[in-house]
């Protein structure tokens, strides 16, 4: 119904926009009193003899600058924490407020998103699920996922530098518009289990507090878990004592062995800023065929992690162990190797996070609302690190812009995360965190077609610009 209502006054906009919009050239004046002056745009500054208008270095702030810094550190919280990158939000404060171009805002996203989702991370890392007592993260999707992410966001690097901004900023507008529905859903759903839960656990316990009760439940698991343990082989005891862990020896190990080579495959093939570690010339065919070669390493160990994951399934079913947190099986894994493909390229072109792709297929798999929000924040931690390290190197982004989003995302998502997470503690609502991604949806629908009709009037020659690879 959104997407019925939003695309066709967005398209006829887009279309009738540049018919009355035109593009003119910056001029440079100085008045009796010798103060010079430009037609520039707010936070642009005319250069002379080239009669275009560049955009200031992030420091020294302007107001205006500041009160965004502080938009951004609650509205990055409140997307990270929810499981999204928060592109599809911030996208617009870096569009009006800070008047960078759309290709610029989706660069410098990346480093809100790394910034918010590291934010996040640090908080729910050490949560435990209060229904199975294992931690909210769980490192058995990261090995098949987050290869294939890595995959998809180097494809879309690429193309965000290519395509128009219009069609771009379009793209994340169909793509907020087709999932806002499906998250309120999942949310109105996961309140009435809860709520539905609380009642039977207060008729079967009327003495117990809440308090009680939860703890109650917990060691019930641990001893489900024990008894369990006990009857079982050594090697899945260890696969299972791993599990309880907040950080896994081995998931942790793989994770680092497949951005090192990542990162090294950029830094060998180079880009037309920095210079090749191995002297290949930037877009020659040995640059290409190192590009290849990176998406060819990660489908490598999206492989490995499959057959590491397969083989965990397969020994829990040899031993009729049955107590998983969700429900995993080949069709599953392939399923969301594709959708993680989709995700990382999206996440790089649109500069959303993996909560909005990811997030419902992982919920249908009988993953909890906490564990998708925390499991795709390490998704997001590690793509956006990588994205930002890409677009450093070819020069879209500078040290100081860096280190200014990076501070006022990884702050602001720090102590809206924690908020949530007290908040979800304190009443037993891990919905809370799906209605936190729905309210941020919502208010992007609010104001993402506006602003994009407006920067089209401002600069319609921009918007409709298209640029070669190379």
């Amino acid at each position: 119904m959104l997407k019925n209502f939003y695309l066709p006054i967005l398209v006829f906009a887009l279309l009738f926009t540049p018919l009355y919009s035109q593009e003119e050239p910056c001029i440079i004046t100085t008045d009796d009193e010798g103060i010079t002056t430009d037609n520039c745009p707010a936070l642009h500054v005319c250069i002379e003899g080239e009669f275009v208008c560049k955009h200031k270095d992030i420091f020294p702030l302007t107001f205006r600058e500041i009160f965004g810094g502080f938009l951004i550190m609650i509205l990055s919280g409140l997307s990270t924490t929810g499981g999204m990158g928060g592109g599809s939000v911030l996208t617009p404060l870096l569009l009006t407020l800070y008047s960078y171009t759309a290709n610029k805002s989706i660069t410098l996203v990346y480093v809100l998103i790394f910034g918010g989702s590291l934010g996040n991370f640090l908080n729910v890392a050490f949560q435990r699920d209060i229904q199975t007592g294992k931690p909210l993260v769980i490192y058995d999707l990261a090995l098949i996922m987050a290869p294939l992410m890595i995959l998809g966001s180097n494809v879309g690097v690429l193309l965000n530098k290519m395509i128009a901004p219009v069609f771009i900023i379009s793209g994340l507008i169909y793509l907020v518009t087709t999932s806002l529905g499906k998250i309120y859903k999942k949310a109105k759903v996961s309140y009435a289990k809860e709520s539905q839960m609380f009642d039977k656990l207060l008729e079967n316990s009327p003495d117990k507090t809440q308090q009680n009760i939860e703890m109650s439940q917990l060691n019930n698991i641990d001893n489900d878990h024990s008894e369990n343990i006990t009857k079982l082989p050594q090697e899945l005891e260890i696969m299972l004592e791993e599990e309880k862990t907040f950080f896994p020896k081995s998931r942790l190990i793989f994770i680092g062995y497949m951005i090192t080579f990542i990162l090294l495959v950029v830094i060998l093939k180079g880009t037309d800023k920095f210079h090749s570690a191995l002297g290949i010339e930037y877009c020659s065919v040995g640059y290409w065929g190192w590009f290849i070669m990176g998406l060819g390493g990660m489908y490598l160990f999206y492989t490995k992690g499959f057959n590491i994951i397969k083989h965990k399934i397969d020994l829990k079913r040899q031993y009729n162990f049955t107590q998983q947190d969700f429900r995993i099986g080949d069709d599953n894994i392939r399923q969301i190797g594709q959708l993680s493909i989709l995700a990382g390229l999206l996440g790089a072109l649109l500069g959303i996070g993996g909560g909005m792709i990811l997030g419902n297929p992982m919920l249908a798999m009988g993953v909890g609302a906490q564990n998708m929000t925390a499991t795709c924040g390490l998704f997001i931690v590690i793509t956006s690190f990588i994205n930002l390290v890409q677009a450093f190197l070819l020069g879209s982004i500078t040290i100081n812009e860096i280190i200014f989003f990076f501070i006022v995302s990884s702050v602001g998502s720090y102590l809206v995360s924690w908020v949530l997470t007290w908040l979800v503690k304190k009443y037993k609502r891990p919905s809370i965190l799906l209605y936190s991604l729905t309210l941020i949806m919502a208010i992007t629908l609010g104001i993402l077609p506006l602003f994009t009709v407006y920067k089209t009037y401002l600069n319609p020659g921009q918007m409709f610009h298209f640029s070669p690879p190379c």
